[in-house]
């Protein structure tokens, strides 16, 4: 009955955190901070990066819940004990073209019936 007596201690102090399902250091929130950071670090570094570059990394970088970016930077926290450097915009530089390709709406072709030697026969 630990999850009642954690239930009981958690309702008499108040603090409910641990029944949200999202840790307090958690969520896009605390992302915030690093893409500012990234950002920064960013316009520091213009001569870096070409023009297409900057331009995609800022646009990645201002987007909001785009998971593949989000967890990338997750991780890339995670690693470094809760810092982001510029090795972070040089991988992202390299990625960052693939990223918006992949994000891109797919159209469904048209399908192209044909059935073989009797299609071409009979439309002769």
């Amino acid at each position: 009955f630990d999850a009642e007596k954690s239930y009981q201690l958690a309702m008499d102090f108040g603090d409910i955190t641990d029944f949200q399902g999202v840790r307090r250091t958690g969520g896009a929130a605390s992302l915030s901070s690093y893409k500012e950071e990234l950002l920064s670090l960013l316009n520091e570094n213009i001569e870096r990066y070409s023009s297409d570059n900057i331009n995609r990394m800022r646009m990645l970088l201002s987007k909001q819940n785009y998971l593949p970016l989000e967890n990338r930077l997750r991780t890339f926290v995670r690693r470094n004990n809760g810092k982001v450097s510029i090795d972070f915009l040089d991988n992202l530089a390299i990625i960052s073209n693939h990223l918006l390709n992949n994000d891109k709406p797919e159209d469904v072709p048209e399908p192209i019936f044909w059935y073989g030697y009797y299609n071409q026969v009979s439309g002769q």
